[in-house]
């Protein structure tokens, strides 16, 4: 609370209306702190999405080994579930890869 304090006591002696260099350089500070929360954003929503792709592929593993074992079926070609997860784990690949192209 000390450092809180003396940053404050400071801040209130600087009179804002003349001293446009440190308007400045808090237009600036504020503007790099939402650049790292949007930055931060994006790579919590890239981990989640990442998360939700290994949810997927876990899921289009099952399938395809429980079809097998129990049915003796390899070939997915006109299988609408199978056709449904590829689906959408190509669409959250494509997400992800939207994503991280806006990070860089």
């Amino acid at each position: 609370m000390d450092k809180i304090e003396k940053i404050t006591k400071i801040l209130s002696k600087i009179d804002l209306s003349t001293n446009r260099k440190f308007i400045k350089y808090l237009n600036v500070v504020k503007r790099k702190s939402k650049d790292v929360s949007n930055l931060s954003a994006n790579k919590i929503e890239i981990e989640k999405s990442k998360l939700d792709l290994m949810k997927l592929y876990y899921n289009l593993g099952k399938y395809i080994s429980n079809k097998n074992f129990n049915e003796n079926i390899s070939d997915f070609s006109y299988d609408e579930e199978y056709e449904s997860l590829n689906s959408k784990i190509n669409k959250l690949k494509l997400y992800i890869k939207e994503i991280k192209s806006k990070i860089d």
